[in-house]
């Protein structure tokens, strides 16, 4: 505060100021000058220290440093815009995952064998084995399987 001032009394003493007898508005610019020059003075010897700001819409404080700060286009903040949030409903989802599968016996049927036999000159089908079932033993293994899950429902960020 005391280096604004300083500043301010160093500006006004400096500042010629015409003579009052030009009616021109000289004297008002003048005046004018020398105010811009202790505000770009004052800044330009202030300390370049973080200071918060709070803005209207926000609820935390902004932190602005005038070393890079921008002059706001408008005289009022412009505003926090939130995303819409909105209700995503529960579904299932498919998955892949690999699944150990122990080891099982299968029934597994076994076609009729047929040949061939010759009488009389000709040929002539015979049945050789009948049909049957066998037991087939498929071992322990990892395999791939779809699976399906619930999604609950919940709320888009």
């Amino acid at each position: 505060m005391k280096k604004i001032i300083l500043i301010s009394i160093l500006t006004l003493i400096l500042t010629p100021i015409p003579k009052a007898q030009a009616n021109d508005g000289s004297t008002a610019g003048a005046i004018l000058v020398g105010a811009l020059g202790v505000a770009l003075l004052a800044d330009a010897f202030s300390d370049n220290e973080c200071r918060p700001v709070r803005h209207y819409y926000s609820q935390a404080p902004v932190y602005t440093s005038r070393v890079n700060y921008v002059a706001p286009t408008s005289y009022y903040p412009s505003p926090v815009y939130r995303p819409v949030r909105s209700w995503i409903p529960g579904c299932y989802e498919t998955y892949t995952e690999q699944v150990w599968v122990s080891s099982t016996s299968i029934q597994v049927w076994i076609e009729d064998q047929y040949g061939y036999e010759y009488q009389c000159g000709q040929r002539v089908p015979i049945l050789l084995r009948p049909g049957h079932n066998k037991w087939q033993t498929i071992p322990a293994h990892y395999e791939q399987q779809n699976l399906r899950r619930w999604i609950p429902g919940h709320w888009s960020n």
